[in-house]
């Protein structure tokens, strides 16, 4: 198993030194950059150590896809913008997660919400597409959106949208956080193409395997024979004394499941 960090892209020299296998950054910073700003971040992710296999964190948190700002001619131009973006930078996942993007607002009919979040999947998939990329719908938990929380809802959402370049996203944390049963991976397999990871309490670094249900991820990724990437993501902790730990756990967790 191919074991990434979420970090910026002026952490990859560190990373790579830690022994990860790729670097996943934010994709709005990359979006919002002007060409020659753009032009000259190309020119450094060429010079990396390390590759940067996967993206996260599609749209700014003012951009809504869904309610009635959401405007979906400005979706798409962003979106073919994003995309070829990160295509450049060497991304073969684009993970759609932005919670706040998404999140319904008052008054407005939430199935309506899900149509039009099943839409902008659509376009994605459609640019994703054109650039090799297989994107990935990330259930977030209830804190962060109000729009589809776990992975048997993603599964579902998937299967929806109907585009080969669309499929789903198992993030750990936000499974724990919801009480989500790691058996909805065994029943999301054929569509489950990428994977997140964090200790649940804190969204921390993990270092112990005894202090969450790592086994139990690990095991049910073993169930589907997962063959994608596990990407690092915490959101406290010092990445300089923690990450080092944190990979050794996980790649024991993975040779210890056949991963």
């Amino acid at each position: 198993m191919r074991i990434g960090m979420c970090a910026p892209i002026d952490k990859a020299a560190t990373v790579a030194s830690m022994g990860f296998d790729y670097l996943e950054p934010r994709t709005f910073p990359i979006a919002a950059l002007d060409e020659g700003a753009f032009s000259a971040l190309e020119e450094v992710v060429r010079g990396l150590p390390i590759r940067c296999a996967a993206f996260n964190m599609l749209f700014p948190r003012d951009m809504m896809v869904v309610g009635p700002e959401a405007d979906a001619k400005q979706t798409a131009s962003y979106v073919g913008k994003a995309v070829s973006r990160v295509a450049a930078l060497g991304a073969g996942i684009l993970v759609v997660g932005s919670g706040a993007s998404r999140m319904i607002p008052p008054g407005w009919d939430m199935r309506k919400g899900m149509d039009q979040f099943a839409d902008t999947l659509r376009c994605v998939g459609e640019e994703s597409a054109k650039h090799g990329i297989t994107a990935v719908i990330e259930p977030l938990n209830t804190r962060e959106t109000n729009l589809l929380h776990s992975v048997a809802e993603g599964a579902l959402l998937a299967e929806r949208v109907g585009h080969p370049n669309v499929q789903l996203l198992a993030d750990f944390y936000h499974m724990r956080l919801e009480s989500e049963d790691m058996g909805s991976i065994l029943r999301a397999g054929p569509v489950l193409r990428h994977a997140h990871i964090a200790n649940s309490d804190g969204r921390t670094f993990p270092r112990q395997r005894t202090e969450d249900r790592y086994d139990d991820f690990f095991a049910a990724l073993k169930a589907i024979g997962y063959q994608g990437m596990l990407s690092l993501e915490p959101m406290s902790g010092q990445l300089e004394s923690e990450a080092p730990g944190s990979l050794a756990l996980l790649r024991e967790l993975a040779a210890d499941h056949g991963l």
